[in-house]
């Protein structure tokens, strides 16, 4: 019994690991081609509205769908009564929402986001009959289904979004697509379901237990995605809509690999890092491999990919988006900050149980963030992500400090597991900055600079690790690289110098 439950578990994390990849190169693949297709505004407002429903959608849940994933048995009245408590809150808050559109779209002074925002509105009510199976699907351990449903979805959608942007409807494109892709993902996931439900089983004690448990839950969610939206709320009244598309789409290049990587390792590291909860070595070890290897991973091409935005920017998104290139690489600098273990603190502290504590850093963002955008904001969109840059990095440190104290970890041993990822980012640095500026000179296509300058990071990244970090690279190899190609006599955490 134990080892089938450890094997489902095994299952769910890769294809939790799979979802969140294919879905995030998914929708940089898309916005890729959308960028050629519709104006700056366009992704402004969209990026406002989703922030908004966004924080709307963590209300209508309840924290119901927690509260089925954490209950030792559920029964059909729980199913039931979750259900419709989500559909009419999701209803409610559509209503009010077409209601206030205006005044809404008045705040932020922007026009046309009344009507995007009463369409988009619709959101609140369609995911509602997602919700629930999505939480029985992951109280069963099936992240299988969850992949093929989420990932046929988002591909339709992406689709849709593509087709009406290429016949000229812009910011509906957007709408649409998001509304088809929740329609889809609601459908089959409703349709594949072997539970029921009937407003007949609903109860007044099933819906007292569920709201129980899941309004610290819904507290908890809503924090969270109050503090990972308060840049684009406070963004979007600061700056016009085109300058809020710019900085949206700015800020989802600079955190390209460091965003997919981040998903990734929270789904798995919460469930590694709770196995070894009550062994304060073993968690503090898993902690450190972690840190070293998913900053490996995600720093060299974050710093990499700044020293390359001219390029990027003319090759892939069109001279249209210029104004972008200044701003990629000042929020390369926010995500670089992240991608030194940003994404492995929060699961840490959730596998020691320290929820409250998660609360109160999700509070110091909501305050800390807003304020660093207003100190910069008198000098335009750059003052702004230089604000919030500066905010990544010392915010990045004081987190750091209180994870070490619940772990009993030194700032040293921090720096001794990022520095290999710190010396690499230096070393691919200088070869980018040198070849940038020798095909400079020869006045090279934008296109033959991408390649080449990109070739040559890489190339830096991988024979620095091969001879000066070569277990690094073995480990990083054998963890990537098809079973045949696998290179032997080395194994996770070989030779890091991690303390037990």
């Amino acid at each position: 019994m134990a080892n089938s439950l450890r094997q489902a578990t095994l299952s769910s994390i890769r294809w939790a690991a799979v979802l969140q990849v294919a879905r995030g190169l998914l929708n940089i693949l898309i916005a890729f081609v959308l960028v050629r297709l519709l104006d700056q505004a366009d992704f402004g407002l969209v990026a406002l509205v989703t922030s908004i429903l966004v924080l709307m959608a963590t209300v209508v849940d309840l924290g119901f769908g927690a509260a089925l994933i954490q209950k030792r048995e559920i029964s059909k009245a729980d199913i039931s009564t979750a259900f419709v408590a989500n559909l009419i809150l999701g209803l409610t808050l559509t209503i009010i929402v077409t209601i206030t559109a205006p005044l809404i779209a008045k705040f932020w002074n922007e026009p046309r986001l009344t009507n995007v925002l009463i369409v988009s509105s619709t959101l609140l009510t369609i995911r509602v009959f997602s919700s629930v199976p999505m939480a029985l699907y992951e109280r069963e351990l099936n992240l299988k289904t969850v992949t093929h449903v989420t990932i046929n979805s988002v591909l339709v959608g992406s689709v849709i979004k593509v087709i009406l942007a290429w016949m000229g409807y812009g910011v509906w494109s957007l709408v649409a697509g998001e509304l088809a892709t929740q329609a889809i993902s609601a459908f089959l996931l409703r349709s594949g379901l072997r539970h029921s439900l009937s407003i007949r089983f609903v109860n007044g004690a099933s819906f007292r237990d569920l709201f129980r448990f899941g309004r610290s839950m819904a507290l908890t969610n809503l924090l969270n995605n109050l503090s990972q939206n308060v840049d684009v709320l406070v963004v979007g009244k600061l700056v016009s809509s085109s300058m809020l598309g710019i900085y949206s789409i700015s800020l989802t290049i600079s955190s390209l690999l460091g965003s997919v990587l981040n998903a990734v390792v929270q789904r798995v590291s919460f469930s590694a890092f709770s196995r070894v909860q009550d062994d304060a070595a073993k968690l503090r070890k898993a902690y450190l491999e972690a840190l070293r290897y998913s900053t490996l991973i995600a720093v060299p091409p974050t710093i990499g990919l700044a020293l390359v935005s001219d390029e990027f920017v003319r090759v892939f998104l069109s001279s249209r988006w210029e104004e972008a290139i200044p701003v990629i690489r000042i929020l390369a600098i926010f995500a670089a900050a992240n991608a030194l273990g940003g994404a492995l603190w929060g699961q840490v502290l959730k596998a020691k149980g320290q929820v409250n504590l998660l609360l109160w850093m999700s509070v110091v963002r909501v305050v800390a963030l807003p304020l660093a955008i207003l100190t910069g904001s008198p000098w335009g969109i750059i003052g702004i992500c230089t604000g919030i840059a500066v905010y990544a990095l010392i915010f990045r440190f004081v987190y750091q400090f209180v994870v070490n104290q619940y772990l009993e970890i030194s700032m040293s041993d921090f720096f001794r597991m990022v520095m290999p990822s710190l010396l690499n980012s230096l070393a691919m640095s200088c070869s980018i900055l040198l070849t940038g500026s020798i095909l400079h000179q020869l006045q090279a296509d934008p296109i033959l600079m991408l390649v080449v300058k990109a070739s040559t990071g890489v190339t830096t990244v991988a024979g620095v690790m091969l001879f000066f970090g070569r277990r690094d690279f073995t480990t990083l190899w054998n963890a990537v690289a098809p079973q045949s190609l696998h290179l032997h006599g080395s194994y996770w955490g070989q030779g890091m110098g991690v303390k037990e």
